[in-house]
């Protein structure tokens, strides 16, 4: 939906990404740096250094917590340093209700949702413990058996490492011409 409305619009594209090798063939510049919690970490320390702070209003301030509270998974994730809490503590001084924003995000399921993700635990998981890994394949019957969307099995890699002694997690989901593959690890 967004990449339409990106792929028609006629200015540069500039990537801002922490994750390892990103696809960076569409755009103009990029920077991608993995020892940020986040791209938005990125974005504030960018809108910080560039002397624009006094521009952080209640509104980026929660765009900005959301992104940062997603990728760090709600800041329990290594890779939430003090850095990350100082941010947020920053963000915080704008007014935003961080209860709020935590909710909408994670207390929203659909009801078919929260089915799906308990049919997948109960029947497409595979745990290997001698290997400290578990999988999870999805057929795209499930999806539709549940009216699934996109964006509705995200996160459902991250259940696998709540198993005690899994260290790796992976996920394939059928999508009609397509697999999309998602990793997880500890450590």
């Amino acid at each position: 939906h967004m990449e339409k409305v990106l792929e028609s619009a006629s200015g540069s594209r500039i990537l801002i990404d922490h994750h390892q090798q990103p696809q960076t063939e569409v755009f103009a510049y990029g920077i991608s740096d993995t020892g940020k919690s986040s791209t938005c970490e990125m974005v504030y320390d960018f809108i910080v250094d560039s002397g624009n702070d006094a521009l952080l209003n209640q509104d980026i301030a929660a765009c900005l917590y959301t992104g940062v509270m997603t990728d760090t998974g709600s800041f329990r994730f290594p890779s939430t340093k003090a850095s990350v809490h100082h941010m947020v503590a920053r963000l915080k001084e704008t007014g935003i209700n961080h209860t709020h924003i935590h909710e909408a995000i994670y207390d929203n399921f659909l009801e078919n949702r929260l089915r799906f993700i308990g049919h997948a635990l109960l029947n497409r998981m595979e745990v290997l413990y001698e290997l400290n890994t578990a999988l999870m394949y999805i057929p795209k019957g499930d999806l539709k058996r549940f009216d699934i969307k996109t964006g509705d099995t995200e996160g459902l890699v991250n259940y696998l490492l709540t198993i005690q002694g899994i260290k790796v997690g992976a996920i394939c989901i059928d999508r009609d011409e397509e697999r999309k593959w998602s990793f997880r690890s500890k450590g």
